[in-house]
């Protein structure tokens, strides 16, 4: 819901000085009118065109330039023993013996 202002003799000074305003920074209506009708579609977007003092680039990944990763494989150095349930039932691994007396002596 919108509420007309009074049109007293403070409001209309008021009124002037921001027009007054916005005409110094170039922002009024007169102004911007003049600056849209200069604007033509080509400038409202950059130029894409390429530059012949820059090197060239391209849009493709570049694929098989490096080493393949390694295969994990289970060594059986450590044993799994079980699988221990912490706070909130977070399960975590556990190998060897004093892992379980740890996790049975933890509290919150």
């Amino acid at each position: 819901m919108r509420r007309k202002l009074p049109n007293t003799a403070r409001l209309r000074k008021i009124r002037t000085e921001h027009q007054t305003w916005l005409k110094k920074l170039g922002i009024d209506r007169i102004s911007l009118r003049r600056r849209w009708k200069k604007l033509t579609k080509e400038s409202w977007f950059p130029s894409y065109t390429t530059d012949d003092n820059y090197p060239p680039t391209s849009d493709k990944i570049p694929v098989g330039t490096s080493a393949k990763k390694e295969r994990m494989q289970y060594s059986g150095e450590r044993k799994l023993i079980g699988i221990a349930t912490m706070h909130k039932s977070n399960q975590v691994p556990v190998f060897e013996e004093q892992d379980v007396k740890d996790i049975a002596n933890m509290r919150r």
